[in-house]
């Protein structure tokens, strides 16, 4: 699992952002019994790090236009096969989207 750090996203989203911690974020994604391993990337993509891992697996939120991300045209590059690479968006299951937490900052 490829993860934005705390810089990269207020870089990315704004002020604000992230809404959770990137220990926190690390700690749900590793207990995720799916998820083999959490790398957490500083630039504003992580299209090095996917350079790097090669991965089998590519998913982005539904949030995001396939063809306009950076790493997309990476990743094809090194004939990674394509798929179904951005799933659906659920509002109350989105951070930015939960009941109470928009634009609010999760205490340190």
């Amino acid at each position: 699992m490829c993860l934005n750090s705390d810089a990269s996203l207020t870089r990315r989203k704004g002020p604000g952002r992230p809404l959770n911690q990137q220990a926190d974020r690390v700690r749900v994604l590793e207990a995720l019994g799916s998820v083999d391993a959490v790398a957490v990337f500083e630039e504003d993509t992580p299209q090095e790090l996917l350079n790097r891992l090669r991965p089998d697996v590519w998913v982005k939120g539904g949030d995001y236009s396939v063809q306009d991300l950076p790493e997309a045209q990476a990743l094809h590059a090194w004939g990674w096969p394509g798929g179904r690479p951005a799933l659906p968006r659920r509002p109350l299951h989105h951070p930015a989207g939960a009941p109470g937490r928009r634009g609010r900052r999760a205490p340190s």
